[in-house]
């Protein structure tokens, strides 16, 4: 058992999936090399909606009488990057990593490196033993979390929803505009629509690049009248 399994308290009966699940692509320094499946954005992608069906349920069930809009703001803090990030070095997913030094001197791209590894190792653990294995780990090291208190806290892209249902009866609309750069440091531009304005924002990743756009839009709606 390795000292990440021991943390996890979890061990693998495939270790492949642990090695891709701890190797971002940022690792391979040749193009071929990072061309094969043998790093963690395939089960990024998986992982990332096994946490959302596992801390939806558990929202659903602990929280029995809370509304929608509360239950979909505490599911945007426990799966936030931040979070995930904060929970990727408790189980000691940082220590292991497989990834460019490079990353580390920008402190976006490292928690984003760490969010998204965390995600890829429940995909991993999905994969490897189904379903059970994943909500037993996670209900582990989310249990501190889940009571918590900082609701009010909510990110820019909540606010936006919530200010434009109730004041402009409308839904913002966000879509890709445009991708460039390589797999392991892409910049991706998202534009967001709301009525009549438009803004867009870049980052290394989807949910980034709309966070900036709806902080964007926040601040114009704090200056433009209501339409």
């Amino acid at each position: 058992m390795t000292p990440l399994e021991t943390t996890l308290g979890y061990t693998f009966e495939n270790t492949d999936l642990i090695t891709q699940a701890l190797t971002h692509p940022s690792f391979f320094s040749a193009k071929k090399e990072r061309l094969k499946i043998n790093h963690f954005e395939r089960l990024e992608f998986i992982g990332d909606r096994i946490l959302g069906v596992i801390m939806g349920t558990w929202l659903y069930k602990e929280f029995s009488t809370a509304p929608e809009g509360e239950l979909s703001r505490r599911l945007a803090h426990l799966v936030r990057r931040e979070t995930l990030a904060q929970i990727s070095e408790e189980m000691g997913i940082n220590i292991h990593l497989k990834y460019s030094r490079a990353d580390e001197k920008n402190q976006s791209q490292w928690l984003t490196l760490l969010a998204d590894a965390c995600e890829a190792l429940i995909g991993a653990i999905y994969l490897d033993s189904g379903l059970a294995s994943c909500e037993r780990i996670i209900k582990k090291f989310w249990a501190s979390l889940i009571h918590a208190k900082d609701m009010d806290a909510k990110d820019p892209k909540t606010l936006l929803q919530e200010y434009a249902h109730t004041h402009l009866k409308t839904t913002p609309s966000y879509i890709i505009a445009h991708t460039e750069g390589p797999s392991h440091a892409p910049k991706i531009t998202v534009k967001c629509t709301l009525n009549d304005l438009v803004v867009s924002a870049t980052s290394s990743n989807k949910k980034a690049a709309a966070i900036a756009c709806a902080q964007q839009l926040l601040t114009e709606l704090n200056t433009q009248p209501l339409k």
